[in-house]
């Protein structure tokens, strides 16, 4: 028997995943196909490397792990005292944040392209009369 689980989640809860190494691997192909058809640079393949095989899902849980315990540790030599988990929670909302705001920021630029697009259009094609 095979029992198919869909549901909608949504996109930071997705961001989050992807961040921990917890993604699923229908994500990994998607940026791969994402990453061929728009014929990324080698920065972008860099930064999302991590989500395009299970191996560079596995390296990022490793490495997030490793950078709450150094930050923790950091902390503890100054005195502070917190828990992982507060760390963990602190790190991800940061970086979700700095990426929907690049997201937001993209979104606007294409906005704004194609509004001048549509102005120039208009520009050529607008008889005046007189």
């Amino acid at each position: 028997m095979i029992t198919i689980v869909v549901e909608e989640r949504p996109a930071a809860q997705m961001i989050r995943d992807a961040l921990l190494g917890n993604a699923p691997p229908g994500i990994g192909a998607v940026f791969r196909n994402r990453l061929f058809t728009q014929n990324a640079n080698f920065e972008d393949l860099q930064k999302y490397s991590f989500m395009t095989s299970s191996r560079g899902r596995a390296y990022r849980r490793e490495q997030f792990k490793r950078l709450v315990m150094r930050t923790s540790a950091y902390y503890q030599k100054k005195g502070i005292f917190l828990r992982e988990k507060q760390i963990k929670k602190y790190m991800i909302e940061k970086q979700l944040q700095q990426i929907l705001a690049k997201q937001n920021e993209m979104a606007s630029k294409r906005s704004r392209e194609r509004n001048l697009e549509r102005q120039m259009f208009f520009n050529e094609n607008y008889d005046k009369k007189k």
